[in-house]
């Protein structure tokens, strides 16, 4: 510690003592007085006073108060200070955790996630900001004491995300800005996405912030085969299979019942596929290696159980047939009224006579739509306006109309991409209460849908007679489509995601997490691998990601967490004394008012 002046002129302003002092020495006496009886009281005092000249000064309250004003006053402008050392990084730190998949290998003994954390308990300070670096990068905790971060670490676990370190970093830095501290990563250092680490530090270093890299890896050789892509579909699934090692290798697949042995070549890609099994699977990867998440697939397809399809029509269209045949999962059959078959889980009515239609069928057929969720097509026909439905039609019939292109009103998995043409003669027709239009012509409802309890009512009001529809291509797509929407078929692709992609939901809805914990999100960022159930949808979601499985470190960043010591940061500061002094200098004048009405002199 060092004591100094920075105002050498301000030594001038102890002159002010001078006129100071030399008035309080010639300040009135009080006038003497003989009285001879007092006398020789008088004499013994004045002995004394000679010998007490600076005793009187010391005596005198209201001179030594006064006397300090000036002196602290005067000792200001010398403007004093005092040197000492500051921990700049005692204050506030910051950790950056990496907590993405590659933080789950095992290396030398113990994962490194599990370093990152041991070495984080051993250097909280009493502020403590925790950013968790994963593909997104998340301030988990912020500005906690020491005992609420120990338990936040305590519980914290690794996810199976990218990382996007350097990001991370950059973030902690505007948590710093304009404070002191120091901000310590814990990482691998193997960036997938986004700014690299040591740029990210750099930044941060030419803002005087103070950055640690801490190395969770520890540069032995680590061995990895794994899961990296997967393509899907109905049909057909291959998964491709990367061997990061510098030696071949022998794996296993398995999935259920089936396995087959590959052999693959050093820092290649092998590729199997396979019959796509129906609704959730497990592929797993019998290999030796130190990173067990991309060991693991999951699938999700939808349920191939067959759905029993009914057309109810006088003449049997070959067109309508042979669509309906398209959707292999439809069982075909045919109703020629007045007999209709029972316990079907579509009807599509085209062509009826209403003579035939026996009293009560629509009203049986309103109930099971509406209690048991059965689902009905009525498809336009020439004599459509004659047959009454009870109700059941989802739209208005109001004339025939003739010469109208088709305009797609809403496109969804049945309407995308479809090209309807136009039609010669249409009906025209207003929508009912709760019912969408799907497809118009000049504003008149050509196709529409409608909600009835459980079930579905559609209204297909394009006439095979006055349109060259069924000729298309796009016919056979449509109803496919269109069946898959009614008993709402799962698209395959919707069904299986990656680590990193988010889920949107039209409203929120319970989500059952991998790990069994609920949630109620209408959003949600996939951070874990395995099977999401969110309504009666089961999602499967996989890391497949060939950077954050290449699990060895090009370059050994930062300091090796086992060896890395996190030294204060020290630097010599000015402690100035001119405020301190200015308030000594008022608390004076202000006892020296108190002494003066004590002393009653105001």
């Amino acid at each position: 510690m060092v004591v100094g002046i920075a105002n050498q002129l301000g030594f001038y302003s102890f002159l002010i003592l001078v006129p100071f002092i030399l008035l309080y020495l010639i300040r009135p006496r009080p006038q003497k007085m003989n009285i001879p009886s007092l006398m020789f009281f008088f004499t013994t005092r004045e002995r004394r006073r000679k010998s007490s000249f600076f005793r009187n000064f010391l005596n005198d309250l209201l001179f030594l108060i006064q006397l300090l004003v000036f002196l602290f006053l005067c000792t200001q402008l010398l403007e004093p200070y005092q040197t000492y050392t500051h921990d700049i990084t005692a204050e506030n730190t910051i950790f950056v955790i990496d907590v993405s998949a590659s933080s789950q290998v095992q290396d030398g003994g113990t994962t490194r996630f599990a370093r990152a954390i041991s070495k984080a308990k051993d250097s909280l300070g009493s502020s403590n900001t925790i950013i968790l670096a994963k593909q997104a990068p998340q301030i988990a905790l912020e500005s906690a004491n020491g005992g609420e971060a120990l338990q936040f670490l305590k519980e914290l676990k690794p996810l199976d995300t990218t990382s996007k370190i350097g990001d991370s970093i950059l973030l902690a830095g505007e948590l710093m800005s304009g404070k002191e501290g120091r901000v310590i990563v814990l990482s691998d250092f193997i960036n997938t996405e986004g700014t690299p680490p040591e740029i990210a530090a750099d930044i941060l270093r030419t803002r005087n912030i103070v950055v640690d890299l801490v190395n969770t890896a520890t540069g032995r050789p680590v061995k990895n085969v794994g899961f990296v892509d997967l393509t899907i579909d109905e049909k057909t699934t291959t998964v491709y299979i990367k061997n990061y090692n510098d030696q071949d290798e022998t794996v296993t697949v398995s999935i259920s019942n089936l396995q087959k042995q590959l052999h693959i070549e050093p820092k290649s890609i092998e590729p199997f596929a396979f019959t796509t099994p129906e609704k959730v699977t497990k592929v797993s990867l019998e290999v030796n290696d130190d990173f067990e998440v991309d060991n693991v697939l999951y699938l999700s397809a939808p349920s191939k159980e067959e759905v029993s399809v009914n057309v109810v029509s006088q003449n049997l269209s070959i067109f309508l047939k042979s669509a309906v045949e398209s959707f292999q999962q439809a069982t075909f059959s045919h109703s020629i009224p007045p007999i209709i078959e029972k316990n079907k889980q579509i009807y599509i009515f085209h062509d009826a006579d209403p003579g035939k239609i026996l009293p009560g069928t629509f009203e049986d057929l309103k109930k099971q739509v509406e209690q048991e969720g059965i689902s009905l097509i009525i498809h336009a026909f020439p004599n459509m306006p004659s047959v009454d439905y009870r109700g059941l039609l989802p739209v208005d019939i109001l004339q025939r109309s003739s010469g109208a292109p088709l305009i797609t009103e809403q496109v969804n998995r049945f309407t995308k991409n479809i090209d309807f043409g136009s039609v010669e003669q249409y009906f025209v027709a207003s929508p009912k209460e709760d019912t969408i239009t799907i497809v118009s012509a000049r504003n008149s409802t050509v196709i529409a849908l409608q909600r009835l309890g459980k079930g579905k009512i559609i209204y297909y009001g394009i006439m095979e007679e006055a349109s060259d529809f069924k000729f298309s291509p796009s016919y056979p797509i449509f109803w496919k489509g269109l069946l898959e929407f009614i008993i709402d078929k799962k698209s395959i692709q919707n069904l299986n995601a990656k680590v990193g992609d988010t889920l949107l939901l039209d409203r929120t809805e319970r989500i059952t997490l991998p790990n069994g914990k609920s949630i109620n999100q209408g959003t949600l960022i996939y951070e874990l691998q395995g099977i999401y159930q969110v309504g009666d949808r089961s999602i499967a979601v996989n890391l497949l990601d060939p950077k954050e499985s290449d699990i060895t470190a090009k370059e050994i960043v930062g300091q090796e967490s086992t060896r890395a010591e996190l030294k204060p940061i020290t630097e010599e500061r000015e402690l100035e004394w001119e405020i301190p002094l200015l308030i000594a200098a008022c608390v004076m004048l202000f006892l020296e008012l108190v002494y003066i009405k004590f002393r009653g002199d105001v």
